[in-house]
């Protein structure tokens, strides 16, 4: 999981720097306004394949309890 410091704010965007390879970054300061110059944090991947399962059986738990159209059908909105 790398680690970043901020090195400095130009307007609206943050310049980090990547500690393990030294890479600098410009990014939104609005992505995390309470980050200030010499403050460090770290991004973690996470896995969204569970959530994105769990997001499709919801979705067709919901389809299945749900009248769907027919083709030809008339919709009144």
């Amino acid at each position: 999981m790398p680690t970043f410091i901020v090195d400095r704010i130009e307007g609206d965007t943050m310049v980090v720097i990547n500690q393990d390879t030294v890479e600098t970054l410009d990014l939104p300061h609005a992505l995390a306004p309470n980050l200030k110059e010499g403050d460090a944090f770290s991004i973690s991947q996470q896995d969204t394949t569970s959530k994105l399962s769990e997001a499709e059986e919801r979705l067709a738990r919901l389809k299945a309890k749900s009248p769907q159209p027919s083709a030809g059908d008339i919709i009144d909105l």
